[in-house]
C-alpha cells in the first residue's frame, strides 16, 4: 500500500519540505511533553483509575468500536458500489484503515482520504469522480446525522432541566482558538510534495463538481442567483478585468489543443468535457439506487449510536454513575464544540470539551479525564497502529503493480 501511494506520488527533490516536516512533529511532540510533565501527577491518578477499569466493560467498549468500523467500512463499500466502482472488501477495509493514519497524522483532514481512496484503489476501478462522490454523500448524510444528534441533546437537556455549564462559552474560546492552531499548523502541510499534488487533483476535481451543479441548478437557485447579481451589479463593466483578460470570456477561455504525440489519458484529465461526463454518469448512477439514501442516513445514524454505546461502556468499566440522558446530552454538546471548532479531527479541543462537559454534569474531574483518555484512545490513537499494519506487505503477497497499470484511465502522470 505504501509502494502504490509513493510510486503514484512521487517525492519532489529539496529539503525544506522535510525540514517543516520534522519542525513540526518536533514541536507537536516537545509540547505534549511539556504537558505530561507539568500534569504528571494528575496524569498518574488518571492512569491509575484507568488501570482498575473493569474487564467486561472495556471489552464492550472494544465491541462497540469494532462495530463502528465496520459499519463504516459497510457504509463507504455502497456508497462506492452506488457510484458504479465496487471495491473489494478487504482492500477497501485496508484502504479506510491507511487513509485513518494519514489524516490523524496529517492535521489537514478530508483531503488525505480522497487522495488514498482514489490513488491507491485505482487499481481497483476507483475514480476521482466516484470518489469525490462518495465522500460529498458522507459528509452530507453525516451532516444530517449530526444535527440530528444535536438537536436530541437539546431536548434532552430541555425536557430533563439538566443545567448547562456556566462557562460554556469559554469552551468555544478554546475550540476557537484550537481551530486558528490547526489552520496554522495544517497550512504547512500543503507544501510538502504528496499533499500538494493530492491537493491539485482534488481541487480539480472539485471544479468539475461545480460545473456540473451548475448545469443542473434548480429554478429556485436560478433565480436567487438573478436577484443577487441584480443587488450586486453596479450596470458599468470593470476596466481592470477587461484590461487583464483581453476581452475574452470564460466560454472563449478553451485549452490549447494538445500535440499528437502526448498520450490522450495524459490530457483527457484536464477536459472540462469529459470531467463533465464522468460526474454526469456517476450521478445517474446514484440517483438509481433503491433505497441508498435511507440506508446510508440509517447507518449514519447507527455511526453514532455505537460511539455512545464505546462512552457508555466505559463508564461502566471505570465505576461512573451517570444518567443516561446526561449522558447523550453531554456527548451531543461535545459533538457541537467539536463541529464549532472546525478543527480537523478535533485534536486537543475534543478532549478538553469532553472532560470539562461531563465534570460539568457532575463527574469528578479525574474519572471524567480517564474517561475522555480511554474513548479518545480506542477512538483516535488505536486505527494509527492498525492502519500501519494495512500499509506492510505479509509473506506471501503479491508485488504491487506499477504505477502505470493501476492509475486512473482517465489521470496523467504529470
Amino acid at each position: 500500500m505504501a509502494d502504490q501511494l509513493s510510486q503514484d506520488l512521487p517525492r519532489e527533490p529539496g529539503t525544506t519540505n522535510r525540514i517543516w516536516l520534522w519542525v513540526w512533529l518536533g514541536a507537536l511532540v516537545l509540547g505534549v511533553s511539556v504537558a505530561l510533565w507539568f500534569y504528571r501527577d494528575e496524569l498518574w491518578h488518571i492512569l491509575d483509575v484507568i488501570r482498575h477499569a473493569s474487564p467486561a466493560g472495556t471489552l464492550l467498549a472494544v465491541a462497540c468500536e469494532a462495530g463502528f468500523l465496520l459499519t463504516y467500512w459497510d457504509l463507504v463499500g455502497r456508497l462506492y458500489r452506488a457510484a458504479g466502482t465496487p471495491v473489494p472488501r478487504g482492500a477497501l477495509f485496508r484502504l479506510l484503515l491507511v487513509s485513518g493514519v494519514v489524516d490523524r497524522l496529517l492535521p489537514t483532514a478530508g483531503t488525505s482520504t480522497i487522495a488514498v481512496l482514489a490513488v491507491a484503489g485505482a487499481r481497483w476501478g476507483v475514480t476521482w469522480a466516484s470518489t469525490l462522490w462518495m465522500m460529498g454523500l458522507f459528509t452530507s448524510l453525516g451532516l444530517v446525522a449530526t444535527l440530528l444528534i444535536v438537536a436530541l441533546s437539546v431536548v434532552l437537556l430541555s425536557t430533563f432541566d439538566i443545567p448547562l455549564p456556566p462557562s460554556i462559552h469559554q469552551a468555544l474560546l478554546v475550540g476557537r482558538w484550537a481551530a486558528i492552531g490547526g489552520v496554522v499548523l495544517g497550512a504547512g502541510f500543503l507544501w510538502t510534495p504528496v499533499r500538494r499534488r493530492a491537493v491539485r487533483r482534488v481541487v480539480h476535481w472539485i471544479g468539475g463538481l461545480i460545473d456540473w451543479w451548475k448545469a443542473h441548478e434548480p429554478a429556485w437557485w436560478k433565480r436567487w442567483r438573478a436577484r443577487r447579481r441584480r443587488r450586486t451589479s453596479t450596470g458599468s463593466p470593470n476596466p481592470g478585468a477587461t484590461e487583464l483578460f483581453d476581452g475574452i470570456s470564460p466560454t472563449q477561455a478553451t485549452p490549447a489543443p494538445a500535440s499528437p504525440g502526448v498520450p490522450r489519458r495524459r490530457r483527457r484529465i484536464w477536459d472540462p468535457e469529459e470531467r463533465f461526463r464522468a460526474f454526469e454518469a456517476t450521478w445517474e448512477r446514484i440517483r438509481k439506487e433503491p433505497g441508498l439514501w435511507g440506508v446510508a442516513l440509517a447507518e449514519n445514524l447507527l455511526l453514532y449510536v455505537l460511539r455512545i454505546g464505546t462512552l457508555a461502556s466505559f463508564m461502566s468499566a471505570l465505576h461512573i454513575s451517570l444518567p443516561w440522558h446526561h449522558l447523550i446530552a453531554g456527548y451531543g454538546l461535545v459533538v457541537l464544540l467539536v463541529n464549532l471548532s472546525a478543527l480537523p479531527f478535533s485534536l486537543g479541543i475534543f478532549e478538553v470539551s469532553m472532560a470539562a462537559l461531563y465534570h460539568w454534569l457532575g463527574v469528578p474531574w479525574t474519572q471524567s479525564w480517564a474517561l475522555t483518555l480511554a474513548y479518545r484512545g480506542i477512538t483516535f490513537w488505536l486505527p494509527i497502529p492498525l492502519g500501519l499494519l494495512a500499509m506492510v506487505r505479509w509473506p506471501g503477497q503479491p508485488p504491487s503493480p506499477g504505477a502505470g497499470s493501476y492509475r486512473n484511465a482517465e489521470e496523467p502522470s504529470e
